[in-house]
């Protein structure tokens, strides 16, 4: 009886010490998830459960002399997930179909939006870029949503100052807290939808329960007349 006592205790012991509960990371199906690490409890999105984002569209602009910008409008058709720093490539090529240039980086991709991605500033030389395409590079690690500050883009302008094109509006916090690095995209568009020129910016601090202005300008005047504007907040607000 005593060997049967200890046997017990020493099982009860090296149970207590070896046993590990289930966590998100542990790469198993465990606590009602759905997957692997994934649904249920954790707050990863099983990539069952979600639709790859839409690529609608990436075109060149040009910003001043052999200097050029690239933007893609993307779509992200699942309504309650998110995904952070997800790398992407974009390829500029000329009207030959020779690779001009490329340009890489990380985008964060909202809920249930659409939403622009644009490159950095791209120096082509004597090239004349033609067209672009527009990549993911990774597979976006998929999280439930989570809801953000309250921010909300009002009174935009666009008008002529000397004959260059410029974008005015206010970036309004109806939070109760200030919010950091708001970064902006600003769409320029013809009477047929199509983009003339884009921009971003990032406001260092919208505080709370106020508005901050922002603006947008660009070095030369626009071949085409502008009869929309849309301004995009492309961080995510925390």
């Amino acid at each position: 009886m005593a060997v049967l006592v200890v046997t017990i205790v020493l099982g009860v012991v090296v149970f207590f010490v070896l046993y590990k509960s289930p966590t998100c990371q542990d790469n198993k199906q465990n606590q009602a998830e759905e997957g692997i690490d994934c649904g249920g409890p954790c707050l990863t999105v099983c990539g069952f459960e979600v639709i790859n984002p839409i690529i609608h569209w990436s075109r060149v602009s040009k910003m001043f002399e052999k200097a050029y910008r690239v933007t893609a409008l993307i779509e992200n058709p699942n309504v309650s997930a998110e995904a952070y720093a997800v790398s992407y490539l974009f390829k500029i090529y000329d009207e030959d179909g020779l690779l001009v240039a490329e340009d890489r980086g990380e985008t964060f991709i909202p809920a249930n939006k659409t939403f622009p991605v644009l490159s950095g500033t791209i120096n082509v030389g004597n090239r004349v870029p033609a067209k672009a395409i527009f990549e993911f590079t990774e597979k976006p690690s998929w999280l439930e949503t989570v809801p953000g500050a309250e921010v909300f883009i009002e009174s935009i302008q666009f008008l002529e100052k000397n004959g260059l094109p410029r974008v005015s509006a206010l970036v309004k916090n109806k939070s109760v807290k200030d919010i950091k690095n708001v970064e902006l995209v600003v769409l320029l568009l013809d009477s047929e939808n199509n983009l003339i020129n884009s921009s971003k910016t990032v406001l260092d601090v919208v505080r709370k329960n106020s508005s901050e202005e922002v603006i947008f300008t660009w070095p030369t005047a626009f071949e085409r007349e502008v009869i929309k504007v849309d301004i995009f907040i492309v961080s995510k607000l925390k």
